[in-house]
C-alpha cells in the first residue's frame, strides 16, 4: 500500500470518535484549556490512559474545528496522541483512512466482528502473523486456564448494548457513559468504574480470588478473552507461551511507525482489507 496515491482530504470522520491521551498529553493539554474535564481508564499493565469528558459525550473529537475553506482542523495538531500521528499511514492498514481507494473499510469492519465473535478463521487469519511474533513458541499448544487473579479486570470495561442491558436489569441506579465509535456499534463505560480504574463488577472471593459478578452478561471481549484460539492480543500476559514484553515493544514500534514491524502486520492484513 506504500505505493498508493493518496493524501489527507481533511474531511475529519477520523476523528468521529472520542480519542485517547497519554497522561504527558493529557497535562500539557489541561494547562492550555484548564477548564478541560477528563476520564480516567487503564490497560491491564496499568498504563494510565485519559478520554476528555466532552468528547464522550458528544462521539466526536472536540477538538475538531471547522476552518475558513470548509475542510477540517486539529485544534491541537502539536499535541495529537500516538494514534493520530499513525492515522493515514498506508503501510498499516488499521490506521488508513476508509476514503484511501485501496483499503476496504467494510471487509474490515467485518472481519473485526467476526474476531471479536471469536470466529476461529478470522482469528486464525491474524495469528499466521501475530502467533510468531508474540509467543515464546511459534504456537499455542502449552495447557494453559485462568487462575483468577483479576488483573485482566483491572481496567474499565467497555459493555455492548446487550450487555449493559442485562446489567440494568440487574443493578438499576448504575450510570453509564456512551462511547460511541465510528463505524461500529456504540460502547457504554459505567461511571463508577471510571472513577475506580477497574471493573467495579469484579469481586474477591475468601479464598483470595476474584470472581465477575455479572458474569452471564459480561461483555464480548471478556468472553473470548484467554482463548488460545483467539486473537493474541486477548490473550493473558499471564499464559507462559504469550510473550508480553514483546507485544509491548512491538505496538510501541508500530506507534513510531516502524517500518519493519509494519510490515510484520501488513503480510497478512493488506490482503485481507484491501481491494
Amino acid at each position: 500500500m506504500s505505493d498508493n496515491k493518496w493524501s489527507c482530504v481533511r474531511c475529519g470522520d477520523c476523528c468521529l470518535e472520542p480519542m485517547m491521551f497519554d497522561r504527558e498529553r493529557k497535562e500539557q493539554l489541561s494547562k492550555i484549556y484548564p477548564d478541560l474535564k477528563w476520564i480516567y481508564i487503564t490497560d491491564i499493565e496499568g498504563t494510565p490512559f485519559y478520554f476528555e469528558e466532552k468528547s464522550m459525550q458528544t462521539g466526536k473529537c472536540r477538538f475538531l474545528q471547522d476552518h475558513k475553506d470548509g475542510k477540517k482542523a486539529c485544534q491541537i495538531y502539536e499535541l495529537r496522541p500516538q494514534i493520530c500521528h499513525a492515522y493515514g499511514d498506508h503501510d498499516y492498514p488499521l490506521y488508513v483512512c476508509d476514503r484511501n481507494p485501496k483499503f476496504n473499510r467494510r471487509e474490515y469492519e467485518k472481519e473485526n466482528g467476526l474476531v471479536d465473535a471469536g470466529d476461529a478463521a478470522a482469528n486464525q487469519r491474524y495469528n499466521d502473523v501475530n502467533v510468531s511474533i508474540f509467543t515464546n513458541e511459534n504456537v499455542l499448544t502449552q495447557s494453559w486456564s485462568c487462575k483468577q487473579c483479576g488483573a485482566c479486570c483491572h481496567q474499565p470495561v467497555a459493555f455492548n448494548a446487550q450487555s449493559k442491558e442485562g446489567i440494568s436489569k440487574k443493578y438499576p441506579d448504575l450510570k453509564w457513559t456512551r462511547v460511541p465509535k465510528h463505524g461500529d456499534p456504540s460502547f457504554w463505560f459505567d461511571d463508577k468504574s471510571q472513577e475506580l480504574g477497574r471493573c467495579q463488577f469484579l469481586k474477591r472471593t475468601a479464598d483470595g480470588k476474584y470472581e465477575c459478578i455479572v458474569y452471564d452478561f459480561r461483555s464480548p471481549m471478556c468472553r473470548i478473552f484467554g482463548d488460545h484460539k483467539s486473537h493474541p492480543l486477548y490473550i493473558c500476559h499471564k499464559n507462559s507461551t504469550f510473550n508480553h514484553a514483546k507485544w509491548e515493544e512491538e505496538k510501541r514500534l508500530i506507534d513510531k511507525r516502524d517500518p519493519a514491524a509494519l510490515q510484520r502486520h501488513a503480510v497478512v492484513i493488506v490482503p485481507l482489507f484491501t481491494r
